[in-house]
């Protein structure tokens, strides 16, 4: 995308989507439900084989900073952080403003995190090519489609030398955690090969 935005590009720009009051701010409640079971009629053993991981977690409820749960952990007090963002898998409406809620979000928490982009797709991530991405670079694509301001690759990180890596793009670059944005295929990748 070049500097000039047409009109249209301007007015989707300046929407801002709001949070829930509850995510709102730097103090969360988080309330521990019951374990999660498989829906009526649902084989939970064969959702417990493909979710083993997640299958049977307690639920997490966000609740407004003011709510009285005897359970609930309140998170305040938030460290800086520097998170890296790469885009994998085919082009998607959403994956500016992915990146821009997850940018607003380390910051809202701690003015000093940092949101490293990897340009150019898992090919960036694993070269260390980068972008610190902030409220400028973010003025020309808020609304806006596609995967464009980092550029992106169809590769997913699949294989034990692709998840080492990526492993050492993080380890080199101090970064506390790596997103990946992309389609089911791209998570289950990533996932099945740590």
């Amino acid at each position: 995308m070049g500097n000039e935005m047409s009109p249209l590009q301007k007015h989707r720009a300046e929407y801002r989507p709001e949070l829930p009051p509850w995510l709102q701010g730097t103090a969360v409640k988080v309330e521990y439900g019951d374990a999660a079971i498989a829906a009526d009629g649902a084989d939970a053993h064969v959702i417990r084989r493909a979710f083993p991981h997640t299958y049977g977690q307690r639920l997490a409820h966000f609740l407004p900073k003011t709510a009285n749960a005897p359970d609930a952990t309140v998170i305040t007090e938030h460290p800086a952080v520097r998170v890296g963002v790469v885009f994998s898998g085919r082009q998607s409406p959403g994956g500016h403003n992915v990146v821009w809620g997850l940018y607003n979000a380390i910051n809202s928490h701690n003015p000093s995190s940092e949101l490293i982009g990897f340009l150019g797709g898992t090919d960036g991530l694993f070269a260390q090519k980068t972008l610190e991405i902030t409220e400028e670079v973010f003025s020309s694509y808020k609304n806006q489609g596609g995967y464009y301001m980092l550029g992106r690759t169809r590769d997913q990180i699949r294989t034990t030398e692709q998840v080492k890596a990526a492993m050492t793009t993080c380890q080199a670059l101090k970064l506390d955690a790596l997103v990946i944005i992309g389609g089911c295929h791209i998570q289950h990748g990533c996932c099945s090969a740590c």
